[in-house]
């Protein structure tokens, strides 16, 4: 049977059948997958369809069908939109194009215009179809195009990127700062609010319990006059490197343990706190 309040992460073409056993399911959809340079291409997909997902339509469908609530973390950028790659379409980028002011929320409006494209396509709120963008580009002759819909209301929460401050690439334009962090989601808040001011806002999750980050985007959002998303999210990995209050961590193979035996697992209730 499902278990309320219980969750795993997935990828659009794992059979929802095999994780029946879910309410939550916190989905990664690599952007390159779904955006275009003329709008949305999520039904079908551009990229990753599957026998199990030819869209994402018929995919966030099915999950609600089942009782699932999916948490689409849309993640990476295309490589088109930036101009980097890694050989797969999508890259770990932040999702600006070069040279542009990352503190300033102008500058991530294109990113906010996905989001309000697919907010607007899959929350609870309809709208004119001269305010949506559709990639109808065919992949192939005779490809069904993607078609205007809005209002479809199957998703309620989503998750903005996933682990802006890798900090293995610190100094380098893979790393968002605080600040930048902060600039982006203002943007991306405001045209999210705008597609479904009912849509609950994730913020993308950090590698670790950085508390000088978070700090860092306070300060950030206090500078803009602007607000944090619904929901902060941070990750954890529990290793026997880990040290309270020592960030980043010093990790190695095979050095996974159990929360007990993590000297940094307590750090947790500083960031509760916060």
């Amino acid at each position: 049977g499902k278990v309320d309040g219980f969750g795993t992460n997935t990828l659009p073409w794992v059979p929802l059948e095999k994780l029946a056993m879910f309410s939550t399911l916190r989905c990664y959809i690599a952007s390159g997958w779904i955006w275009r340079p003329n709008g949305l291409f999520s039904q079908p997909m551009f990229q990753a369809e599957t026998a199990v997902a030819h869209g994402l339509d018929d995919y966030f469908q099915a999950a609600k069908d089942r009782g699932i609530d999916i948490l689409p973390c849309i993640n990476q950028t295309p490589d088109w939109y930036a101009g980097t790659s890694i050989g797969f379409g999508s890259n770990d980028h932040p999702p600006i194009k070069p040279g542009k002011d990352r503190n300033d929320p102008k500058s991530w409006t294109d990113y906010a215009e996905l989001w309000f494209q697919f907010c607007a396509r899959y929350g609870s709120q309809k709208h004119q179809d001269s305010a949506l963008r559709v990639d109808t580009t065919p992949r192939w002759p005779g490809d069904i195009p993607n078609v205007k819909r809005s209002g479809l209301n199957l998703i309620k929460c989503v998750e903005i990127g996933n682990e802006f401050d890798i900090w293995w690439s610190k100094g380098t334009e893979k790393y968002l700062k605080p600040s930048e962090h902060a600039a982006m989601l203002t943007a991306v808040i405001a045209a999210i609010k705008r597609a479904d001011p009912k849509m609950v806002v994730v913020m993308g999750g950090l590698t670790g319990f950085d508390l000088d980050y978070l700090k860092g985007m306070d300060a950030g959002f206090k500078t803009l006059g602007s607000q944090w998303p619904d929901v902060i999210n941070v990750h954890h990995y529990s290793h026997e490197g880990n040290r309270a209050k020592v960030w980043p961590p010093t990790w190695w193979n095979n050095g996974a343990c159990y929360p007990e035996h993590d000297q940094d697992f307590i750090t947790v209730v500083e960031v509760v706190a916060f």
